[in-house]
């Protein structure tokens, strides 16, 4: 699987909003479970991170881009076929984020 953010946001059939907090940048759409969340979902994000720099002894300046969808379904028509709850590629992550399946969950 080789995305690219470009593509990803140019996804026939997806609108996407933005969000953002220092080391990520957010794509969810209108009305879903992430946009209603996305408050807590920066805060496990970025304490997440931050857990992990510690962990590391080291700490990056990257800007992760985390796009999330509400179910399995359109993940696999975001990624034309792929279906996982999650999956990561260098800066760029995907997960599906709903009442039941937060993919990055606390």
């Amino acid at each position: 699987m080789n995305f690219t953010s470009k593509a990803l946001k140019n996804t026939d059939g997806f609108s996407w909003k933005s969000a953002s907090s220092k080391h990520f940048a957010y794509y969810l759409e209108a009305k879903s479970p992430a946009e209603r969340g996305i408050e807590i979902i920066k805060a496990f994000t970025e304490n997440g991170r931050s857990r992990t720099e510690n962990l590391l002894g080291a700490g990056s300046k990257l800007k992760i881009e985390l796009f999330l969808v509400d179910s399995h379904k359109r993940m696999k028509e975001m990624t034309g076929g792929y279906e996982s709850n999650a999956w990561a590629n260098g800066t760029l992550q995907a997960s599906v984020y709903n009442d039941k399946i937060k993919a990055m969950d606390r």
